[in-house]
């Protein structure tokens, strides 16, 4: 503590008001007992539904820095809970798994933000980064797959089954997922069906 008390102080006549120095700032507070108790309460806020109020918590502890690492994976998820500013959000998670890949958890709270803002794409992608580590493969695949598996019966339906069965090859998910593209191409194999599919997928699209 005392070596890290002395760097902070280095710091803040170095570079008073750099994010380094502000970043050292709240991590040496966060390992005192007011600064533990200011960060639960953050906390009590985020996880009852309490936002806003969690935000300006975490803002007053933070002195407008939050530090690396998890709490600032932690920060930006409760700032993602608030509408106006859940794109900023989105933006700041994808910068820090950018930065550290490998962050299942990030990972699966980011996938799931992309999803429910209609960001499918980005979704997908990081989905597809999460799988290629054991920790996250699993949750990766259930996530992918409860993303599909209600889509309507169509040649896309099928491309979207066989892109999943192309990354996952094993789990509840996978074997799910197997059955219902052997359903559907056999579904397809109709053309009367084919072609009531096709007209569904037309007026879905607008056309």
């Amino acid at each position: 503590i005392d070596g890290a008390q002395k760097q902070l102080d280095r710091l803040s006549q170095l570079a008073p008001s750099s994010n380094a120095y502000k970043s050292s700032r709240t991590t040496m507070l966060l390992s005192t007992p007011d600064g533990r108790q200011a960060l639960q309460q953050a906390r009590l806020q985020a996880t009852t539904g309490h936002a806003e109020e969690a935000v300006a918590s975490y803002n007053k502890l933070f002195n407008g820095a939050p530090p690396g690492g998890d709490i600032a994976v932690e920060y930006w998820s409760t700032v993602a809970k608030i509408p106006a500013r859940r794109g900023e959000a989105i933006n700041q998670l994808k910068r820090i798994n950018a930065d550290a890949p490998g962050n299942t958890g990030l990972q699966n709270n980011l996938a799931l933000l992309l999803f429910s803002s209609d960001r499918r794409d980005e979704g997908f992608a990081v989905l597809e980064q999460m799988a290629k580590s054991n920790a996250g493969r699993e949750g990766a695949s259930k996530i992918w797959y409860g993303q599909i598996k209600d889509m309507p019966v169509s040649d896309a339906s099928v491309s979207a089954l066989k892109k999943y069965l192309s990354i996952f090859s094993d789990g509840d998910s996978v074997a799910a997922a197997q059955s219902q593209l052997a359903e559907q191409q056999k579904q397809l194999a109709d053309p009367a069906f084919r072609a009531r599919a096709q007209g569904l997928a037309a007026v879905d699209s607008g056309m």
